[in-house]
């Protein structure tokens, strides 16, 4: 997760969102809202491992608040492929 001060002040004044942060959480009315910005690593199961995601801070966020989570929604902003080793030329026997 990255993020700056700058990055914060800018979304709250209405710039750009930075969703390299991870994690925006709301407190409503109605309970807690939760978004997760994640990378997946290519050949994963979305729903699966979004269906996780989900239990998991729902029931971490239970035990150690006692509060209610409605929501828990999870983005996939991007996937990460296997690096493949790069051979450079030299290497290469002829």
């Amino acid at each position: 997760m990255q993020g700056s001060f700058t990055n914060e002040m800018r979304e709250r004044l209405g710039g750009a969102v930075n969703h390299s942060k991870g994690v925006k959480i709301d407190l409503t009315e109605a309970g807690i809202v939760i978004d997760v910005y994640c990378y997946i690593q290519f050949g994963a199961t979305i729903p699966l491992l979004a269906q996780n995601i989900q239990d998991s801070i729902r029931e971490t966020i239970l035990n150690m608040t006692g509060l209610e989570v409605i929501e828990v929604n999870i983005h996939i902003v991007g996937v990460h492929f296997e690096r493949q080793e790069t051979v450079s030329f030299d290497e290469l026997e002829i």
